[in-house]
């Protein structure tokens, strides 16, 4: 499994990976990478949820404005119901710390300062165990402390975050953007341990790849239908009502500073017309050869499949920048029988 969430808000919508949410804005100010992040206020947050994960890395890029007078709660991990973990940041010493429970034991405190208005990478790696677990906590790649012992009132699997901007006291908690969120768990050969900055960005179609069998409806080129964010043009997309139909489309090429891949993931936005029973594959082409995901259920409304792959199934080893750029990614359709 290896990595189990991934969010770098860059389809701009609230319905990518995001359980729920209070007030927070996805903006386009100043993202730590690609084109866009999340802004989160005093009172506002964010819930996201990820399989079972009991021993796991998390990374989360963020940037603190200089805007509030109480430390604040920052995210939260619960396993159901019951508050596992907190990280929280104070303005005033400009620190972060790590607590077990609802603030109840303090595991660490950062030694290095936040600047304001200046993106830092926090990643921590959190083993639960009520008696013999572990946290390590990383800001852009320098270890702030290692604590060990009770890591967990109870619960030793965590699958529910909360980033948010909550209050502890009175007065106002600082409002942050927050970017690049991936969360490893150990198992698996690949991304089993510390994102270590890693960058998430969306490569949009920007040529014709092997297969072209849908029907296009605003454009003549099968890509210039899904070149763009869908709520720009709802008159741009791709149509088909047949079986085993596949599109496929070269993606522009990776930012030049890219130098190592962790993962590729196929996403698409989907929907189907009432009473229809068609099912959409994610399909990703390279080294020559066409893989084709799993059925994924749709809705009469657009919403978001994924497919994510932390190796090159024609390798079967870790993807390369060249890989990324020669990729060509698309759908199939499928009509049970």
């Amino acid at each position: 499994m290896a990595t189990v969430y991934m969010n770098g808000f860059e389809w701009n919508s609230y319905y990518e990976n995001i359980l729920s949410w209070s007030g927070v804005n996805i903006v386009n100010t100043y993202p730590l990478s690609g084109d866009y992040c999340m802004y989160i206020t005093d009172g506002e947050y964010a819930r996201f949820q990820t399989v079972d994960v009991g021993d796991f890395y998390i990374q989360i890029g963020m940037k603190f404005t200089n805007s509030g007078n109480q430390t604040g709660n920052i995210i939260k991990w619960y396993s159901g119901s019951t508050l596992i973990g907190i990280l929280t940041f104070d303005p005033w010493t400009q620190k972060i710390s790590v607590y077990k429970g609802n603030r109840v034991t303090l595991l660490g405190t950062s030694t290095d300062q936040f600047l304001f208005d200046q993106w830092y990478y926090v990643e921590m790696h959190i083993v639960l165990d009520p008696v013999s677990g572990s946290v390590q906590l990383k800001i852009d790649g320098e270890t702030q402390f290692t604590f060990s012992g009770a890591t967990t009132p109870d619960a030793t699997t965590v699958s529910l975050f909360y980033l948010m901007s909550e209050t502890v006291g009175s007065g106002s908690a600082n409002h942050y953007y927050v970017d690049d969120i991936v969360i490893n768990d150990t198992t698996g050969s690949y991304n089993n341990s510390w994102p270590n900055g890693a960058k998430i960005v969306l490569l949009f179609p920007v040529g014709r790849g092997n297969s072209t069998q849908w029907e296009k409806m605003a454009h003549l080129d099968n890509y210039e239908n899904v070149d763009n964010y869908p709520s720009l043009d709802p008159d741009e997309y791709l149509l088909t009502n047949l079986n085993e139909r596949l599109d496929l489309y070269l993606n522009d090429n990776l930012p030049a500073d890219a130098f190592s891949i962790g993962a590729a993931r196929v996403d698409a936005w989907a929907l189907k017309n009432s009473g229809s029973d068609i099912m959409l594959n994610l399909a990703l082409r390279t080294g020559g050869a066409n893989y084709i995901s799993e059925d994924n259920e749709l809705g009469v409304s657009y919403s978001l499949k994924q497919w994510l792959h932390q190796i090159n199934p024609g390798t079967c080893v870790g993807w390369t920048v060249a890989d990324i750029n020669d990729l060509e990614s698309g759908m199939r359709s499928n009509i049970p029988d």
